[in-house]
């Protein structure tokens, strides 16, 4: 299965599935990240996979353990884990900290993210 195999479609299922609002830019970024040839785990269907396994852990039983808020920061940890990926670079977790740096940007641009996250 290719990277970007699951379509515009689907994408849209992918972000209707995360309860944080993503911006269209961000939106764009992340399926681009994802769907880009180099990577063979980290893709869309990846992302897709750990979503999905969230919907179902909150509707397990019928209820969930975590709240609101800590199910939007799930979210957007999954969305943001390893959104950036270079494979030549050998420096030990330096996919992780640059991921983590987006994240910082998609925060700082995104206002209600930065005052939501830390009330």
């Amino acid at each position: 299965m290719k990277n970007n195999e699951l379509g515009k479609d689907s994408t849209e299922i992918l972000f209707s599935s995360v309860s944080y609002p993503i911006p269209s830019y961000w939106r764009q970024y992340l399926v681009s990240a994802y769907s880009h040839d180099s990577r063979s785990y980290h893709t869309l269907t990846h992302v897709q996979y750990m979503l999905d396994s969230l919907t179902q852990y909150k509707k397990y039983n019928g209820s969930s353990p975590l709240t609101d808020q800590e199910c939007q920061i799930l979210d957007l940890a999954i969305l943001f884990h390893d959104c950036v990926y270079d494979p030549n670079n050998q420096q030990v977790g330096y996919n992780e900290i640059k991921s983590a740096e987006q994240f910082t940007l998609f925060a700082d641009s995104t206002d209600t993210v930065y005052l939501y996250l830390t009330n």
